[in-house]
């Protein structure tokens, strides 16, 4: 009884732990020319956050760390995407590509 109490306390202590490791994303959505692009929606794959760029490009906040591919789209564009590693407490740079529709 007591070894399956320890157990319960650790796989919950972990289950704690892994919602609490996390990253953070930053860069900017650009254009052929290498300009800003604003307004484009920026989301991780798997899904955990969606966020519209500025002038100054995206932020995305406390991302569980692990494995994603980040995708831009904006109407008269063509998505771009670059896949990302987020580690716990680290903030990757992530700057996407994206070029006209023809």
């Amino acid at each position: 009884m007591k070894r399956a109490l320890v157990v319960i306390v650790l796989l919950i202590g972990l289950g704690f732990l892994s919602g609490c490791l996390t990253g953070s994303l930053q860069g900017q959505v650009l254009d052929a020319e290498d300009r800003p692009v604003e307004g484009a929606i920026v989301t991780t794959s798997p899904p955990t956050h969606s966020v519209r760029t500025t002038a100054e490009g995206y932020s995305i906040e406390d991302i569980p760390t692990g494995e994603y591919r980040i995708r831009a789209r904006k109407p008269g564009y063509e998505e771009g995407s670059t896949d990302v590693t987020v580690q716990w407490n680290t903030t990757v740079g992530a700057d996407i590509q994206i070029e006209r529709e023809e």
